[in-house]
């Protein structure tokens, strides 16, 4: 069962100023404001000042603190929201979205942050989106001016922003102006999975660009006793990198 305010495919939309603060649970696609959404070719979804605040739980995939699932040929953007609760689930979790996908126009996620933990029982764990997927040449997508705070729980691919990106080496995915202040990063099935968690995103692939991102240098990978070594903390090479530049509360404030 598919659980959300809002199930469906948009025309050109805006969806503004809409709150959720009750707590959901379910077996299917669960998001605390919509569980899946797309667009069609052609048309434009707008979703901004939104906010949840409950926890959100599914026993299966695609689980997110604001959408559980996009898929949108058309334009997405999601501006100004925000999700507090907790989130847990299989695989696909993230904090505003579970499953990012772009298969048309532009995909947007802007000026939005996460303050609870992200779980995944699976993997693909995000504090911002769990998976980003552009699917082809023509896919751009943008995760632009975020942050998270949670702590976020996966047994592969699990990151402060970001869990994984993947699609066309032709289309696109831009990671910019992303902090995560998650206080820890945790494989909780350490092993030959330990590489792909990281402060900004846990795997990437041809056709992401990371750019001016920074993590809590303080933030623990993978168990309690790995840190990220910031070995050039002044290095601006570092900010393109998954774990982005190592910064300290001070810097925040």
């Amino acid at each position: 069962l598919n659980v959300g305010v809002v199930y469906g495919t948009s025309t050109s939309a805006i969806i503004n100023n809409c709150s959720s603060t009750v707590n959901l649970s379910g077996d299917g696609y669960i998001g605390g404001f919509i569980s899946e959404i797309g667009t069609d070719p052609d048309t434009t979804l707008l979703i901004s000042n939104c906010y949840t605040t409950g926890d959100i739980i599914s026993t299966n995939n695609y689980t997110g603190g604001l959408i559980g699932q996009t898929w949108t040929s058309g334009t997405l953007t999601i501006d100004g929201c925000y999700t507090s609760g907790d989130i847990r689930g299989t695989s696909y979790v993230g904090g505003i979205v579970g499953n990012f996908v772009c298969s048309g126009d532009v995909s947007s996620i802007e000026n939005c942050y996460s303050l609870g933990d992200i779980t995944a029982s699976g993997g693909f764990a995000g504090g911002i989106a769990g998976y980003a997927y552009y699917q082809n040449a023509a896919s751009s997508e943008r995760i632009v001016n975020v942050f998270a705070t949670g702590t976020v729980t996966a047994t592969y691919d699990g990151a402060g922003i970001v869990g994984y990106t993947n699609g066309n080496s032709s289309g696109s995915c831009l990671i910019d102006h992303a902090v995560a202040l998650n206080k820890a990063i945790v494989n909780s099935s350490p092993g030959p999975n330990d590489e792909y968690f990281h402060r900004i995103a846990g795997e990437i692939n041809p056709g992401t660009t990371l750019s001016n991102c920074y993590g809590f240098k303080n933030m623990t990978i993978i168990d309690s006793n790995h840190y990220i070594d910031d070995a050039t903390p002044t290095s601006s090479a570092v900010t393109s990198g998954i774990d982005g530049l190592g910064i300290s509360k001070p810097d925040v404030n």
